[in-house]
């Protein structure tokens, strides 16, 4: 569809993770050809976890599909108070993998009226690299030869990796099973990690992540964009934010050196002290030490010196879809 000049539309995304259910309404007006706008209306985000113990069970637990869909009837009244004209509901990696994800989408539908597709993991990669490619400007930091932007896009249920050019167009995508949730429940047994606990994790983290991150080190990238609530949370570390702030986040550089210190410094702590890291969502704590896992040995196998930090990723990407 393309809209006439002048003509406004609110748009909704809504991203349903492992981790988090988040949304992201805005306006979009057509200014020329293939040019927008689209400030934000809201943006909303609340750790529901429905993949907790999905990879054990197999299953989305009761109380997980319940806090999920509590929040997405939230989000249904929000939007219709608004009045959004289109909206787009995707569901990730919890929902390709759990074996009643089809109840789940079932109840969503009965309760909110919103109707849930399950994408899968190459389009999630697609749709997060469309939405974060926007970023590339004078902030690039140079780190290896090449010409392709690499987005990683470290979640609660697996890990994207997608390269591509600063217009948009992919090249690579590959989408990892492997995440912050699903590493730190299969490896982290005790409030402090174990010198033994994170060891496995970072060798499992690492077979799983070096054929992929070969393949694009031998290809060649020349920036490299990090994306979803592990890096994000990173930076607000790093940052010292008292309070979550979009704009000072959005486009900070973390340097690999950067990112090692703060891992190290998370694995040492346990999950009382995390909780009280300036920066760090309580809700994140427990997660928090597997996704910086991935990311120190994302950017070590991939020769990267660190990464630039987007908050614009899936949400966006969806928006992009819908219009």
């Amino acid at each position: 569809m393309k809209m006439r000049s002048g003509k406004t539309e609110k748009l909704a995304a809504i991203d349903i993770g492992t981790n988090s259910t988040r949304l992201l309404a805005v306006n979009v007006r057509a200014l020329e050809l293939k040019k927008i706008l689209y400030p934000a209306i809201s943006r909303q985000m609340q750790i529901t976890r429905l993949g907790k113990n999905t990879d054990g069970t197999g299953i989305i637990l009761p109380e997980s599909a319940e806090k999920t869909v509590s929040v997405l009837e939230n989000y249904s009244k929000f939007i219709k108070e608004i009045g959004v004209d289109r909206c787009r509901a995707v569901g990730t990696r919890v929902l390709r993998k759990a074996s009643n994800s089809g109840d789940f989408i079932k109840q969503v539908e009965k309760r909110t009226g919103i109707k849930v597709e399950i994408i899968s993991g190459n389009e999630e990669a697609a749709l997060s690299f469309r939405g974060a490619v926007g970023i590339i400007s004078e902030k690039a930091h140079t780190v290896t030869s090449g010409e392709n932007i690499l987005a990683i896009d470290v979640g609660g249920g697996s890990t994207e990796l997608i390269l591509g050019g600063p217009d948009g167009k992919i090249e690579q995508m590959d989408s990892i099973d492997i995440g912050s949730v699903v590493l730190s429940e299969r490896f982290l047994n005790h409030k402090k990690p174990s010198e033994k606990e994170i060891l496995g994790l970072e060798d499992f983290a690492e077979k799983t992540l070096l054929p992929v991150s070969s393949n694009i080190k031998e290809t060649g990238y020349s920036s490299v964009i990090g994306l979803a609530g592990t890096i994000s949370a990173l930076a607000s570390i790093d940052l010292c934010l008292k309070n979550y702030d979009r704009d000072k986040i959005h486009g900070h550089y973390l340097s690999l050196d950067k990112i090692k210190r703060l891992y190290k410094m998370l694995c040492s702590t346990d999950l009382k002290e995390r909780k009280t890291i300036t920066g760090l969502e309580p809700a994140r704590a427990d997660i928090i030490v597997g996704g910086a896992a991935i990311t120190v040995k994302l950017l070590e196998l991939l020769g990267a010196h660190g990464l630039i930090v987007s908050e614009s990723d899936i949400l966006e990407g969806i928006i992009y879809s819908i219009f």
